[in-house]
């Protein structure tokens, strides 16, 4: 798996030849890889690779808004790199998202989280996490 900038496959990015013509409707479904970041080093050169990474994503998204950043797992077809997205992992994080926001909406004061952290008193009921 890797993290990369995608956006959805358009003629744009070619698509004369022979082969890739007669399924032009097929690749206009799938994902294309803009730029994708590979972990490689030690941790100075991860954080560096990965700012890096993070400046690229704000410039391309500058330029046009249909850019996403996302998990994937790669695969080529006609020497043009393609990605599935990793699903799982985005329902992963809307459920994330949802409990801590359920979370914040309960204890409406720091001082009541602090209460419970340091008490372990515990009544919150989620819904549908």
């Amino acid at each position: 798996m890797k993290l990369a900038i995608v956006q959805k496959w358009n003629t744009t990015f070619g698509g004369n030849t022979q082969n890739i013509h007669s399924s032009i409707d097929y690749l206009s479904t799938k994902n294309f890889i803009i730029y994708s970041w590979h972990i490689n080093g030690g941790n100075d050169v991860f954080v560096e690779d990965f700012k890096e990474f993070i400046s690229i994503y704000n410039y391309v998204k500058k330029q046009k808004d249909n850019f996403k950043l996302k998990i994937i797992n790669e695969y080529k077809f006609a020497n043009r790199d393609f990605c599935s997205i990793n699903i799982s992992f985005e329902d992963f994080i809307i459920k994330c998202k949802k409990y801590y926001s359920q979370k914040l909406n309960y204890y409406k004061s720091p001082k009541s989280m602090i209460y419970k952290q340091q008490y372990g008193k515990f009544s919150f009921k989620f819904n549908n996490v």
